[in-house]
Order: structure tokens, then C-alpha cells, then sequence
């Protein structure tokens, strides 16, 4: 994975967001990735994050609660400075060859890119985490460690 800039320095553009949206993940999860960004918009008195949502089909997903959030497709996704991925449930169907590639495309343009609750199960499985310090999930995390040897698995809440 290349080194990106370190998004986190003052501009005076709004920091180009994607957040991709999987099927049955959870709302909280969902909206810890949103909400900060819309307080950070109003505490900055401006556009400090422009973020849209994708997905990884044609559909919009559907998050557990039953809530659909309006999205395009991750294929469609011409370039972002961060990538925020929100997962649950169902990883290993969720990673389908077209999601993959889409993640290594996104990568390859110098993104960074986050992953909220199963999110960096995705990461790892399009090969992102390689040879980084990675966690995921603590439900998952014992199978994330044996399915993702390559990966530095880390026991902490945020790695």
C-alpha cells in the first residue's frame, strides 16, 4: 500500500470523502463515521470533509436496522483522499473479486483508508494490510489474526 499525505493537515479544501456502505452493517457503526465529519463541518464553520456514500453494488445497502442509505456504486467512484469502509456482517460474501479490485484501485491512487467494525476484514482480504499493523473487530479478531497471517494483528481498539 503507498503512503498517502497526512489528510489530517489544515486546508482550506474539503477533504474529498468516500464512505463505502455495506449490507448489514450495523447504524452505529454508521453513524460514528458520519457524525464526526458533520461536527467537524460545524465546529470549522466550513466544509472541512465533502463525503458522498458509496456501495458495492448497484443497490443501495441496507443497514441492519433496515435503513437504506442512498449511495453509487464503488466502480463509479472516480477518486477520493480518504475511503472510509463500513462492514458488519457477512464479510466473506461481501468480498466479492469486483469489491477487491475496486478497494486496490482506490488504494493505488494514493487514498487512505479506514475500516469501521469489519471494515479492515476487506482491507486484508484485497491485500491492503500486508506487512501493517491491522485490528478488526474484537468478535473477529482471533480469526482475523489466523486468516490474515501476513497482516501485524494488533489487540487495541484503534490501530
Amino acid at each position: 500500500m503507498k503512503s498517502a499525505k497526512n489528510i489530517l493537515q489544515p486546508e482550506h479544501q474539503p477533504l474529498k470523502t468516500a464512505v463505502l456502505v455495506l449490507d448489514e452493517c450495523n447504524t452505529l457503526s454508521f453513524a460514528a463515521a458520519v457524525d464526526p465529519m458533520r461536527a467537524a463541518n460545524r465546529l470549522a464553520g466550513r466544509a472541512a470533509f465533502d463525503w458522498d456514500y458509496v456501495s458495492a453494488t448497484n443497490e443501495p445497502p441496507m443497514l441492519t436496522s433496515g435503513l437504506t442509505v442512498p449511495s453509487f456504486p464503488l466502480a463509479r467512484l472516480q477518486g477520493c483522499e480518504l475511503l472510509i469502509i463500513v462492514a458488519g456482517f457477512q464479510l466473506a460474501r461481501h468480498a466479492t473479486p469486483s469489491l477487491l479490485a475496486g478497494l486496490r484501485r482506490i488504494a493505488a491512487t494514493g487514498a487512505t483508508i479506514a475500516g469501521i467494525d469489519g471494515g479492515p476484514w476487506l482491507m486484508a482480504e484485497a491485500g491492503l494490510l500486508d506487512g501493517h499493523p491491522a485490528t478488526n473487530h474484537w468478535e473477529d479478531l482471533e480469526n482475523f489474526a489466523s486468516r490474515f497471517p501476513e497482516v501485524d494483528v494488533r489487540n487495541d481498539r484503534f490501530t
